[in-house]
């Protein structure tokens, strides 16, 4: 206990020291030789330091160790002290900041009346929760319309000496447009530390490919877990293809393709193609709408090889740009911009020899992956299986 006083009051020169990242300390001057008259600057800079610590309501306001002189003639080390803690709480409480059970108070004694007398440890909470999941079906499992999804989530804010507990939990079913499928709040500091949620998400009548939901917690500090994402496909393979053309275009699209047991295989390819705002001379073409696309999939695929996919048939295709040409006459064109279909792709093979990815790597887990970069365009395509 010494020791740890000591390295404080070394620390002194500075009003608040940081150690670990994690553990904030303030150091004051309350109290002259045996007095238990509180300095009206120290209890000052104490109570505007609670207050920058913006710590929620219920939860703890830290810590304050307040020391008395070693061998005083005159008081005792706990009467000194039981009274010099009890004028620092009543001032707070006066300047209005609620203390009773939210602020620890500890007491010693050493050394001489020279320096600072207490040390306040500031509530910092930095740590995000900790969050887990578990599904049934589990991730990356293939569902069908109108399953049921049902996702557990525990929840966690306790790792540190400060945290102020999980303030929501939130399941968002992201290929559902981010619709909330769960979303539970609770008070800051609240028992039990862990919380968790049960929450159903229904596959959708017409689903999109790859079904993609979300977990994540946030505690009353505003941190963060880490977004636990989940993807369940609606075919037997499923990934997704990017296309990105430097200065003129990008394309994301997921897709997914069914297997007969006969070698045949159909799909459904669903994605965006977003073009770049383009000025030539005294005009500018601007992208109002991307061109959200949708195109069926055939192709062949044996054990052991290479999968051919063809796009079958173009389904849905359409964009809505804008141009606007400053000449003599002011800005010419339409207000609502034009609106055209535009093909994404002919009818071509877009996986496995002769295509333009070639067969693609195998991956021990059995992704394949297929890229080829020419400038300045660049394909890349994931392709997964799904799990039984």
């Amino acid at each position: 206990m010494f020791t740890f006083f000591v390295a404080l009051l070394a620390l002194a020169a500075t009003s608040t020291v940081s150690l670990a990242q994690q553990v904030e300390f303030s150091t004051f001057k309350f109290f002259e030789g045996d007095s238990v008259d509180v300095n009206t600057d120290a209890i000052q800079r104490l109570a505007d330091t609670m207050r920058r610590a913006n710590v929620p309501d219920g939860c703890p306001l830290g810590r304050l160790r307040i020391r008395v002189a070693e061998g005083d003639p005159l008081f005792q080390e706990a009467a000194l002290a039981g009274a010099r803690r009890d004028a620092i709480l009543g001032r707070l409480n006066q300047m209005g900041i609620p203390v009773a059970g939210r602020l620890f108070v500890e007491t010693s004694m050493f050394g001489t009346t020279e320096g600072d007398d207490a040390t306040y440890e500031i509530p910092t909470d930095r740590t995000p929760p900790t969050l887990q999941t578990n599904s049934t079906p589990p991730k990356g499992s293939k569902v069908s319309p109108n399953q049921r999804i049902v996702v557990s989530m525990t929840a966690r804010d306790d790792d540190a000496r400060w945290q102020t507990g999980i303030k929501t939990i939130q399941l968002v079913a992201d290929s559902d447009g981010g619709r909330f499928v769960a979303s539970e709040n609770y008070p800051a500091c609240s028992e039990p530390n862990e919380k968790r949620v049960e929450a159903t998400y229904v596959v959708p009548a017409n689903p999109p490919p790859v079904v993609r939901l979300s977990a994540i917690a946030e505690d009353h500090a505003g941190n963060k877990s880490e977004i636990d994402r989940a993807e369940f496909p609606t075919g037997d393979w499923h990934g997704t293809l990017t296309v990105e053309s430097a200065n003129r275009y990008f394309t994301r699209a997921d897709f997914v393709l069914n297997h007969d047991g006969k070698g045949n295989l159909t799909g459904t390819m669903v994605g965006q193609l977003r073009h770049l705002d383009v000025t030539a001379g005294a005009c500018t073409f601007r992208m109002v709408r991307p061109n959200d696309f949708r195109v069926s999939l055939v192709g062949a695929y044996t054990e052991g090889r290479s999968l051919k996919v063809f796009i079958n048939e173009i389904q849905e295709t359409g964009m809505t740009a804008e141009a606007r040409c400053q000449g003599t006459g002011g800005p010419i064109g339409p207000p609502g911009g034009w609106k055209f279909k535009m093909a994404v792709w002919t009818p071509q093979e877009f996986l496995g020899t002769p295509s333009p990815l070639g067969e693609g790597e195998v991956l021990p887990d059995g992704t394949r992956q297929y890229k080829v970069e020419h400038p300045p365009t660049r394909w890349t395509v994931t392709l997964r299986p799904a799990r039984n």
